[in-house]
């Protein structure tokens, strides 16, 4: 799938005792940071009562801490690009990897401890990745396994870019401006239950007898004029003065018609039964060979015979809904054509 850039999002403004979050920034600070700024309040309020220069010189110290992890923190965050990339078939219900890109475009300084958090629109899981270090004018990836349990068409838009560097004082995080989009096609049925119900319902693959040099020996017939010299039968000629050629069988052209009617009543958790045992009958049966036509009330798929239209039809599959009953129902295919009415 292809990145987008988009406009960059932005938190929305929140100031607390432990959160602050402005524009394109957030600074959430944790238990360390915490009791830290505890320890310099009380050396500063020991350093005012008592007049002592080593606690203040300790005061000065501590403090100069807390600003050098904001801006260490800070310059981590800073001049980091993200791209993200999704496969190019996703299946409901079924782990799928997606990569990560951060690309470092400081000239000089590596960035340190970062967190990427990924979170796909409609979804409440959000899931993490961990870059131990990012190089200089470099860009490093990472993949992460990640699963939706519904079919439908997802993004990942601004993913959170954070750090606890350099002394997990507190977690500096920052937006970044990207975005993916992807589909998850329906949920898979197992590969044994279709093709029980495809022989069942069609009694198997049909064979025919034909001039051919592939195919399943099938037996011998008389020599006739044009026929290939390579396909005589040179045993079954010397037992007479007649010579065979040898025949085989060869599997027809197999095709299977399928009629998805989304208008039936039926629950929601039926609906996806359906949904899903269509995109199964398509995907197997186009690995096996086979020639689709797919008919909706809404749309038709005449000739299901590449990748790409298998993919056409999958991703029309993922964003299929129910409709009303239609008033009017007809045949989808012709009488003497025989088809599977899901």
């Amino acid at each position: 799938m292809k990145t987008e850039i988009i406009r960059p999002s932005e938190y929305p403004l929140q100031i607390s005792w432990r959160t602050f979050a402005y524009k394109n920034r957030k600074l959430y600070m944790t238990k360390e940071g915490i009791f830290f700024s505890l320890i310099i309040l009380g050396v500063g309020m020991a350093a005012m009562n008592t007049g002592i220069n080593l606690l203040y010189l300790i005061f000065a110290m501590t403090c100069s801490f807390m600003v050098l992890a904001g801006i260490l923190s800070e310059y981590c965050v800073q001049k980091i690009s993200c791209a993200i990339s999704c496969p190019h078939q996703v299946f409901a219900d079924e782990n799928f990897p997606v990569t990560v890109k951060l690309e470092n475009r400081k000239k000089r300084f590596p960035s340190f401890s970062l967190r990427v958090s990924l979170e796909i629109t409609g979804v409440t899981k959000n899931d993490e990745l961990y870059l131990h270090r990012v190089p200089a004018e470099s860009s490093v990836k990472k993949t992460i396994l990640m699963k939706l349990e519904q079919r439908g068409r997802f993004s990942l838009e601004n993913p959170e870019l954070s750090t606890r560097f350099p002394f997990n004082f507190g977690v500096k995080s920052r937006l970044l401006d990207c975005e993916t989009s992807f589909i998850v096609f329906p949920k898979l049925l197992q590969e044994e239950k279709i093709y029980e119900l495809l022989s069942a319902s069609f009694g198997g693959e049909r064979k025919r007898r034909q001039r051919s040099e592939q195919g399943e020996f099938a037996g011998s017939r008389q020599f006739q004029s044009g026929d290939n010299m390579r396909l005589i039968n040179w045993k079954a000629s010397a037992k007479g003065d007649t010579m065979y050629v040898k025949e085989f069988e060869v599997s027809e052209a197999k095709k299977l018609s399928i009629y998805f009617d989304n208008s039936q009543p039926c629950t929601p958790e039926a609906f996806e039964e359906k949904v899903s045992l269509a995109a199964s009958f398509v995907y197997y049966s186009a690995g096996w060979g086979y020639k689709i036509h797919l008919t909706t009330p809404q749309q038709d798929f005449p000739s299901i015979d590449s990748e790409i239209k298998e993919h056409e039809v999958l991703a029309y599959l993922a964003e299929i809904q129910q409709i009303p009953p239609q008033k009017t129902i007809t045949e989808p295919f012709p009488i003497h054509e025989p088809y599977i009415r899901i």
